[in-house]
């Protein structure tokens, strides 16, 4: 706000005073006194939003922009300088569900802050469901809905499991075999996202540059037709400890599909192949 202030100057002739030199001073801060307007453009107020949302936003002054903040549900979430747009990638999936606030405040050099209108927008991000039964094989010896060669399921503490005591084991004979493991899932159609995820461990006698022993992970139709090879492991894929393998699966929302392993090895020196913690989560 603008200050002003009056000054003169009184002197006495006699008996009468005498007003003199009088001066008005005004004080203007920068940018004439008017704060920054800032508003954002996206998402638009009373939006439903999901996933990662690209929040934008403009701020201007005659007097330039230091500073442009976001809130989000009041909280402090970015600032840019010197500039006067903001762009932020805001990923939903970190928040509640249900209705939240979105906020820019804009500074100019003289730190004089205007704020934007408060977008209130709703987070609607689908409810995860796993698709597979028995993921972590700890039903025992009852592989169901699994369907596995005698054997794979297994609690021997020779190869032990990534979590819990059970796992599927295939193969580690060392002689010519071949080991499978499957189930078969329908995947809804009204899912955006279909995700595959396993934990392998595979431990090997074989030497050299060749892979002698495999593991095939693939998807086939409900009457067992091969659609996809999604990997292929080998002997030279051996290493300590277990790595989680993930593929998408979104392609075949509506369908009934086998994910299907097999894994084969030569007549000699074992390659063991173990999986553990499956899980099919569509949203």
């Amino acid at each position: 706000m603008a200050s002003v202030e009056l000054r003169r100057l009184t002197k006495t002739y006699g008996s009468a005073p005498v007003v003199d030199d009088v001066s008005l001073l005004a004080t203007i801060p920068a940018g004439g006194g008017n704060p920054p307007v800032t508003a954002i453009n996206s998402p638009a107020n009373g939006a439903t939003v999901s996933g990662t949302v690209t929040v934008t936003a403009t701020a201007s002054s005659s007097a330039g922009i230091a500073k442009i903040e976001l809130y989000i549900d009041g909280i402090l979430a970015t600032s840019v300088s010197n500039t006067t747009n903001l762009s932020y990638s805001w990923n939903t999936a970190g928040v509640a569900n249900g209705s939240h606030s979105l906020q820019t405040k804009a500074y100019d050099p003289s730190n004089n802050v205007g704020a934007s209108a408060v977008v209130s927008v709703t987070v609607s991000n689908g409810v995860t469901q796993q698709l597979l039964g028995n993921p972590g094989f700890e039903n025992g010896s009852n592989a169901a809905p699994w369907v596995a060669s005698p054997g794979v399921i297994s609690n021997d503490p020779a190869e032990p499991s990534h979590s819990g005591s059970w796992d599927g084991w295939l193969d580690g004979y060392g002689t010519a075999h071949t080991d499978t493991l499957s189930q078969t899932i329908a995947i809804p159609a009204s899912i955006a996202t279909a995700t595959l995820s396993f934990w392998l461990h595979i431990d090997t006698s074989e030497t050299g540059s060749a892979a002698f022993d495999t593991l095939t992970v693939q998807i086939r139709n409900s009457s067992g037709s091969v659609l996809v090879t999604l990997a292929t492991y080998s002997n030279l894929n051996a290493a300590a400890g277990y790595t989680q393998k993930t593929f998408d699966l979104s392609s075949y929302k509506g369908q009934t599909i086998q994910v299907y392993l097999v894994g084969q090895e030569d007549s000699s020196l074992q390659t063991s192949f173990i999986v553990d913690d499956f899980t099919l989560n569509a949203k």
